[in-house]
């Protein structure tokens, strides 16, 4: 049981949680290395919580698409459950010690959207049943997040603003592709997601332009700066997206490389931001 809750509780695996890539640049960029571990500690103790609640509302539809949940079995969902609640409470408590109200407001924004998001047991809203409620749910948790990291070390101001937009289409790109593997799970549980709703292709097409508008937001938003050197990695974008254009957008077995070269592209791109920010801390 033991192996269940935290085999789920790190699912799925992404740049926040738990790959604390984002954290750590958020942390560097607010308040340097002695306080970067603020907002990976949060992260730690805050996502576990958002993935388990998902994966315990996700039980019903998933043992009618036949697709493996252990939150099927009682104990497991009421253990599961409990955790939850103890790691939103003290997860809460957390942001409200070290970044006080405003922080704490930005925390209640995540919970509130990522809840909703998942809840088919209380309010049984469940917002990811439709797709514009995906991307109500994303629009305002991943900047809420950025803030509530940063505002758990230093004021909001600027930077912060700039984080939070900066981010917003990188993170939000995984939406749109997300769960194309899951079509017909979802088409047979009765949902409305991006993946049911509209063409692959369409949405492939979707994500690109946001990874693009990231690079694009960088460029703009730390103009003159030796951050600028993180929109490098757009090169290889360009060769994936040229790629992807002769093979008619369609992901498959032999174009999925294209897609993984934008992909990674990105990640790159964080790398080295994550790297500048890390200099910029040593010599400051």
């Amino acid at each position: 049981m033991l192996y269940n809750l935290v085999k789920w509780a790190v699912s799925p695996v992404n740049i926040i949680f738990p790959i604390p890539l984002i954290p750590l640049i958020v942390g560097l960029v607010a308040g340097g290395f002695h306080e970067v571990w603020k907002p990976i500690v949060l992260t730690f103790m805050f996502y576990p919580a958002i993935n388990l609640w998902n994966h315990v509302n996700d039980a019903e539809d998933d043992f009618k698409a036949g697709k493996d949940n252990p939150f099927v079995d009682k104990k497991t969902r009421t253990i599961a459950i409990l955790l939850t609640i103890f790691l939103y409470l003290l997860s809460g408590f957390y942001a409200y010690s070290f970044g006080g109200v405003m922080c704490a407001m930005f925390y209640l924004f995540v919970l509130i959207a990522t809840f909703l998001y998942s809840d088919n047991k209380l309010t049984r809203i469940r917002l990811k049943r439709h797709y514009l409620g995906e991307i109500t749910v994303y629009s305002i948790s991943i900047p809420s997040y950025i803030l509530m990291s940063y505002t758990l070390i230093k004021p909001l101001d600027e930077m912060a603003i700039k984080l939070s937009i900066l981010f917003y289409p990188l993170l939000i790109s995984t939406l749109f592709v997300k769960d194309l593997k899951d079509i017909s799970a979802d088409k047979s549980a009765g949902l409305k997601t991006l993946g049911v709703v509209f063409d692959p292709v369409y949405l492939v097409k979707v994500f690109v332009l946001l990874i693009f508008a990231y690079f694009i937001l960088l460029a703009i938003l730390f103009y003159n700066t030796w951050f600028n050197l993180a929109i490098l990695p757009v090169i290889g974008a360009i060769i994936g997206v040229f790629e992807f254009r002769n093979s008619r957008w369609e992901i498959t077995k032999r174009t999925i490389k294209y897609y993984l070269t934008i992909f990674y592209s990105a990640f790159l791109s964080l790398g080295i931001f994550l790297i500048i920010a890390t200099l910029h801390r040593i010599v400051s």
